[in-house]
């Protein structure tokens, strides 16, 4: 559970995620009131390779949050 002080009551999220050889992944999620994206459910799939990681994610929103599809993509590299 989570509360945003700047979005008022607390937000819940849940899922789970699934890993192959340490090296593919993949998560699938639902959060309600999790902030200004509103509700809906979630999913990322990742990629690592030596020390590039490399993961993709979307939320789909309700309709009545107005803001679209939040997508998000993070390349890291570990030192």
């Amino acid at each position: 559970m989570i509360k945003a002080i700047s979005f008022g009551g607390p937000g819940f999220l849940f899922g789970g995620e699934i890993a192959w050889m340490d090296q593919y992944s993949a998560r699938v999620g639902y959060q309600r009131n999790g902030g200004p994206s509103g509700s809906g459910p979630t999913f990322g799939v990742g990629f690592s390779t030596g020390k590039l990681h490399i993961d993709f994610a979307q939320i789909f929103t309700d309709a009545g949050a107005g803001s679209g599809k939040p997508t998000f993509l993070s390349l890291r590299y570990v030192f």
